[in-house]
């Protein structure tokens, strides 16, 4: 049983990197490629704690 259950976990391991790397290589519209803001700076990181 316990090599069953192995293999349905691996599955799903398997399934969800196919899923992952379908989605990333697909998609077009992709947040990461379309906002182009400018990094923050240790400054904004001291504002954003200082309050």
């Amino acid at each position: 049983m316990k090599p069953f259950g192995l293999g349905i976990l691996t599955g799903i391991l398997v399934g969800t990197i196919a899923a992952s790397l379908v989605f990333a290589l697909t998609d077009q519209d992709s947040a990461a490629t379309t906002s182009r803001s400018a990094p923050a700076t240790l400054v904004d990181v001291e504002n954003y704690h200082n309050g």
